[in-house]
């Protein structure tokens, strides 16, 4: 019968717990929770495999309260001081997801400019899957693709700290990036 185990973190695994065996020759491992919490190089805590995905693996759903975007700025979520710390997710110009009511594990997923994650909408509910093998003990990350709603907002306040090779130094959508003036741009930072 499955157990429902929490971390110091608040993740859950209502996995079994079993002695862990591979599944089927895939290198995953039944009974074994596919994905963990830690301290990050990244950003405070992210999200870490545990076993191994293949590009378009579902690594989970986004979860959250889902709220009308006009309400973003009355949530606590949105009360925090950092903008890279964030858990409103906007599904698009009318709904948000905000991780920070009945979140799951998923918010902890850090920005990268060169991400091994990606995200998809259906409806009002928002997916990650693998964009390319990740192994074990990889961090889980996506390119947020940010899109500031006050125009007058330094975009200094969205820096990027992935240090990748691709690092363009922001976590601002790249589409909008293309479009500022040269001058408004930040640089990108190096992976040193």
């Amino acid at each position: 019968m499955p157990r429902t185990r929490r971390s110091r973190f608040g993740a859950t695994s209502t996995k079994p717990s079993v002695t862990y065996r591979a599944a089927d020759g895939d290198g995953r491992f039944e009974g074994l929770s596919s994905y963990i919490v830690r301290r990050s190089r990244v950003h405070g805590r992210g999200l870490f495999a545990r076993t191994p995905y293949a590009p378009g693996d579902l690594v989970g759903e986004y979860r959250g309260r889902v709220i009308d975007a006009a309400s973003e700025d009355e949530t606590s979520s949105a009360r925090n001081a950092d903008p890279s710390y964030t858990l409103l997710f906007a599904i698009d110009d009318q709904l948000t997801i905000d991780a920070g009511v009945d979140g799951n594990s998923i918010r902890f997923i850090n920005h990268s400019c060169d991400p091994n994650c990606e995200t998809s909408v259906e409806g009002d509910r928002v997916f990650v899957h693998a964009l390319r093998l990740i192994q074990p003990n990889e961090e889980l990350t996506y390119d947020y693709n940010l899109r500031p709603g006050d125009p007058a907002e330094s975009l200094d306040a969205y820096a990027c700290r992935c240090g990748s090779k691709m690092c363009r130094g922001t976590m601002i959508d790249a589409d909008l990036l293309d479009s500022l003036p040269a001058h408004g741009r930040p640089s990108a930072r190096s992976s040193a």
